[in-house]
């Protein structure tokens, strides 16, 4: 049965209020799920079972059963992080580097995919960057950086200004062709379009999930491939990443070889809980609707965008937008954000763009309120 979106309204306090809530891209508000569960934990910890620890394990490894599924991947190979320049940077200190070894990476990525990786200069590697003028790349643009020195790649699944969706599965074959490591920062796309790991060949991805995952901050997760974890070296160690770890005067206990082995401490219970309703409640109205009702808010914004004569990055019909990132190309976009603001209407301003990220429970009188309001700029 489909799902009935003004029930689906109904978990998104915001959608009764004055406010119209577009920049998903930035942080996603919470569903109704999350307060209850958050209250539901709160009343639990304050007094029924102060410490949970028990509940805290078994929660993690229910949102990672979630997430095994919403990823088509192994839920041994999931790792929860903090966030998604976290998840990068563990997998970049723990893998041997050489010097001569080479990373591709985008000129015009989000930092947190490029940062991790330039730290690996010092060690003779050399980083390779796909030039961009226009926040744009081609797939050929990948592909010539490739050969035979590269030992990882790293790109976004979804760019977070231009919305342009990468060719995953074309450049993970080159990666396979020539031995090297595959690498996707997807919190622009996972939670709104899906993502296939295995089928894509993937090595790693790295994801906070406050954005379309619709998690609270301060929780992420990672993926890594069997191929990949036979190469990562232990780098940091801790009390909860092996087993038997309540025998805490034994230290020769073996670590874990999934993805606990990453998990070295105790984690937020809260965060873990919340984003387990969260997910659970997204896995009800199911990732097909969700990706659907997106892609099509996106392609419909940007349809009558164009009709009243504003200029979109996502205009090149040789590239894939298949996302929920629209992006307005304006002289005054700090001034249009403030004016809307003002409106009670949350865009984002990104490098002098304004950019317009809608969810699923967005709808059709969404777009109609904004663009009302754009067409007073033109």
């Amino acid at each position: 049965m489909e799902p009935n979106k003004a029930i689906i309204r109904e978990q998104f306090k915001i959608t009764s209020s004055d406010q119209l809530y577009l920049n998903h891209a930035a942080k996603s508000p919470f569903p109704l799920c999350v307060r209850e569960e958050l209250d539901r934990f709160i009343a639990c910890r304050e007094y029924e079972n102060v410490e949970y620890f028990p509940n805290l394990l078994q929660d993690k490894i229910e949102l990672k059963q979630g997430l095994s599924r919403l990823l088509n991947a192994d839920e041994k190979r999931i790792s929860l992080v903090q966030n998604t320049v976290e998840g990068l940077n563990l997998l970049v200190d723990s893998l041997r580097w050489e010097k001569g070894d080479e990373v591709v990476v985008f000129q015009k990525d989000f930092p947190s995919n490029v940062h991790p990786f330039l730290k690996l200069e010092r060690f003779g590697v050399r980083v390779r960057v796909v030039k961009s003028e226009n926040l744009l790349f081609s797939t050929e643009d990948y592909l010539s950086l490739i050969n035979e020195n590269t030992k990882l790649v790293s790109i976004s699944f979804v760019h977070f200004l231009s919305g342009q969706v990468a060719d995953l599965e074309t450049i993970s074959k080159a990666c396979k062709a020539h031995g090297s490591l595959f690498c996707v920062d997807s919190i622009q796309g996972c939670g709104a379009i899906q993502l296939d790991v295995e089928t894509l060949g993937i090595d790693f991805i790295s994801n906070g999930g406050h954005k379309w995952m619709m998690f609270p901050a301060g929780l992420g997760f990672v993926y890594f491939s069997e191929q990949l974890s036979e190469q990562m070296i232990d780098a940091k160690h801790g009390w909860l990443d092996r087993e038997d770890a309540m025998d805490l005067f034994y230290w020769q206990n073996e670590r874990f070889k999934d993805g606990r082995r990453f998990e070295l401490g105790t984690g937020s219970d809260m965060l873990v809980a919340c984003a387990k309703a969260s997910l659970k409640w997204r896995e009800s109205i199911g990732a097909d609707y969700i990706e659907r009702e997106v892609v099509s808010l996106s392609e419909t914004l940007r349809k009558r965008l164009l009709e009243i004569g504003f200029t979109l990055i996502q205009q090149n019909n040789n590239i894939s937008f298949k996302s929920g990132i629209t992006s307005i190309v304006l002289s005054n976009a700090e001034e249009v954000f403030h004016s809307l603001h003002e409106r009670k209407i949350t865009l984002a301003v990104r490098a002098g763009v304004l950019r317009v990220s809608p969810h699923f429970y967005n709808d059709e009188n969404d777009l109609d309120r904004l663009i009302e309001e754009l067409k007073k700029f033109r």
